[in-house]
């Protein structure tokens, strides 16, 4: 297939996710994904008979990378930034995958597009720090991006809930020092630990993301995997 580099606008990027020559359109401008992205992608495994849904998908790195690596039967990624939304549509026309859906919706409005209880795996990256009392002294990319200003926990886990079949799976990556947060709250959606994984960007020092694992409905025994560290 011959790939068409006009796809890009300008202070855009086509990034090369070294794997089956697939590719990621990002802005110089906006918010650009990490490695967390990365991990959340490599954590994640899901059928190839799965029906996932990406919460806060972004620039589409994540569902991209599981797309690749798990060919689960199709995801749907929800976006409620409009210049992520069209990167990521765009990123998926240049790869010419099919079985990826990027929407634009605020996630807390997917009840009414998605059938209650019909999702086997919910993945998420999602803002994960609680808002200051002045956003003025923060980027404005990272304002939806990393900061609950528009989507919380809360949102996250109630639209999970709802979205997953019973004994579906969720996987989020998350700020280690909110941990007890997730995992209570979870609970109260009837949401329970089945995988933990801490990440360490220095050996010594305290964990900075943690990635869990949850099944809908069903409290099993906890897997610790090994811990990264980098």
């Amino acid at each position: 297939m011959s790939k068409n580099i006009n796809i890009l606008r300008e202070n855009e990027t086509l990034d090369d996710l070294q794997r089956d020559d697939l590719f990621v359109i990002q802005s110089r401008n906006h918010y650009r994904f990490s490695i967390d992205s990365v991990l959340l992608s490599d954590f994640v495994k899901t059928g190839h008979d799965d029906n996932c849904v990406e919460l806060c998908s972004g620039c589409g790195v994540i569902s991209i990378l599981v797309h690749a690596k798990c060919h689960p039967r199709h995801i749907l990624g929800v976006e409620l930034d409009e210049a992520l939304h069209d990167m990521s549509t765009r990123s998926l026309e240049y790869n010419g995958i099919e079985d990826i859906t990027f929407i634009r919706e605020d996630l807390k409005e997917l009840k009414s597009s998605v059938k209650e209880g019909s999702i086997d795996v919910v993945f998420s990256n999602p803002p994960y720090l609680l808002p200051l009392k002045d956003m003025s002294r923060v980027s404005s990319r990272f304002h939806h991006t990393k900061y609950e200003t528009t989507t919380s926990l809360e949102d996250i886990l109630s639209v999970t809930a709802f979205a997953l079949k019973c004994e579906g799976r969720f996987c989020v990556i998350y700020c280690s020092m909110r941990l007890q947060e997730l995992l209570s709250k979870a609970s109260n959606y009837h949401l329970f630990l089945s995988k933990i994984q801490f990440v360490y960007f220095k050996e010594g020092a305290d964990s900075a993301l943690v990635m869990c694992e949850f099944v809908k409905n069903k409290e099993i025994s906890v897997s610790v995997l090994p811990p990264i560290i980098f």
